[in-house]
């Protein structure tokens, strides 16, 4: 198979797709910079979808957030933007419903702490508040994305408007 034509998602942008992308890069850090450069400028203008594609939904069995990508004056998502979207959702503090729920875990709580504690010794400045990155743990590899319509139906609120475009966000340590 080639990196040309996604299999399981033929309208998806193979660099895209969980099923032909070769693309890895952590979601901790920009992804202009962690992205190699030949591949950064060969492919983060390219459009996300060969369909025009102007409203995004992301879900992951990794996080608990859905994240929305939305195109600027009715232009097609890019690659760059899903890649922005992802990093961008992440590095959000996490806020104070979210923690009640997480307080609930201890194993989970140790982890953030300890995703923090390690982020914070990379960069002293940084945000010490805990961040949804940190929710992750070691799990912060791109993977790609995929469709799983029957986790999309159970991760949808209820009643909420559903978003045509929605797509999971593969990750791996």
């Amino acid at each position: 198979m080639t990196q040309s034509q996604s299999t399981k998602f033929p309208t998806l942008n193979p660099i895209l797709a969980a099923d032909t992308t070769l693309l890895r890069f952590n979601v901790k850090t920009k992804p202009r910079q962690e992205i190699l450069g030949s591949t950064w400028y060969s492919s983060h203008a390219s459009a996300a979808k060969s369909t025009p594609c102007f409203h995004m939904r992301l879900i992951s069995k990794a996080f608990p957030w859905t994240i929305d990508i939305y195109s600027a004056a009715n232009v097609n998502i890019t690659c760059e933007d899903v890649w922005n979207a992802i990093w961008g959702g992440l590095q959000e503090p996490i806020v104070d419903s979210e923690w009640g729920f997480i307080i609930k875990d201890k194993k989970l709580k140790e982890s953030i702490e300890a995703a923090v504690k390690k982020r914070l010794e990379a960069d002293p400045q940084g945000d010490k508040r805990p961040k949804r990155i940190d929710y992750l743990g070691d799990v912060t590899l791109f993977k790609g994305l995929e469709k799983d319509e029957e986790y999309e139906k159970l991760r949808a609120l209820p009643y909420a408007p559903t978003v045509a475009e929605t797509w999971l966000v593969k990750l791996t340590s």
